[in-house]
C-alpha cells in the first residue's frame, strides 16, 4: 500500500477524510498520512466574501443596480456534506466548484428581500437607501437562515445603488446640486 503525506490544508482549513463512504473529521490544519483511495475535503474556516451586482426595479419602474457583498462563514461539519470541498492531495487546490455554488445559494436567499425593498421605493429614495436594503437583507437571513446548509452570514454591505439610466442619474444629480445651491443662498442671505 502506498501511503501519501498530506499537508496542504493550511492553518485555516478544516480537514475531512473520505474513504469507503465514511467521513472522518480530522480537525483544523491536519497533516498526516492518507491512503491511496482516500479523498480529502478541506473546508475553509475563514470568512468568505460574496460579491454581487443585482439589477432591480423601483416603485416608479426605474432600473437600478445594487452593488455589494456578504460576509459568510462556513460551519465545517455541516458544510462538508452540502458542498464539494474535495482537494487535489498533491497541490491542495480545490477540485470541486464549491464557491460558485455557495455564492449562488446565498445570493438566492437574499435576492427576494432586496427586490421587495427596492420595489417599495421610488428612484430618488432608492439610490440613497443602502442602509434600508442592508437591513432588509439582514432580516431576511434571520427568517430564512442558512445554518441548515452550514453557512452563517455575519454582514451585508451595500456601498452603491445606482440608476442604470444615465439621464436619470444626471437628473438626480441636478436635483441634489440645486438643493445645495438653494441652501448656500439661504446661508448667504442670513449673514
Amino acid at each position: 500500500m502506498l501511503l501519501r503525506f498530506f499537508n496542504q490544508a493550511g492553518a485555516t482549513g478544516h480537514v475531512f477524510l473520505l474513504r469507503g463512504g465514511n467521513r472522518k473529521d480530522m480537525g483544523l490544519a491536519y497533516s498526516g498520512a492518507i491512503g491511496p483511495w482516500t479523498t480529502v475535503a478541506v473546508v475553509p474556516t475563514t470568512a468568505q466574501i460574496i460579491s454581487f451586482s443585482i439589477l432591480a426595479r423601483t416603485k416608479d419602474e426605474q432600473s437600478v443596480t445594487v452593488i455589494g457583498s456578504l460576509n459568510a462563514t462556513l460551519m465545517p461539519s455541516i458544510a462538508a456534506s452540502k458542498f464539494d470541498f474535495t482537494v487535489d492531495t498533491k497541490n491542495g487546490g480545490y477540485i470541486g466548484e464549491w464557491l460558485p455554488a455557495l455564492s449562488a445559494m446565498v445570493i438566492e436567499r437574499v435576492l427576494r428581500a432586496m427586490l421587495s425593498k427596492l420595489k417599495e421605493l421610488e428612484i430618488k429614495a432608492a439610490v440613497s437607501s443602502q442602509e434600508e436594503v442592508e437591513d432588509a437583507v439582514t432580516e431576511a437571513l434571520k427568517v430564512g437562515g442558512l445554518e441548515k446548509d452550514g453557512v452563517t452570514v455575519s454582514s451585508c454591505s451595500i456601498p452603491r445603488i445606482e440608476s442604470t439610466d444615465r439621464e436619470v442619474t444626471a437628473a438626480l444629480g441636478a436635483s441634489e446640486r440645486q438643493t445645495m445651491l438653494t441652501d448656500a443662498d439661504k446661508a448667504l442671505h442670513e449673514r
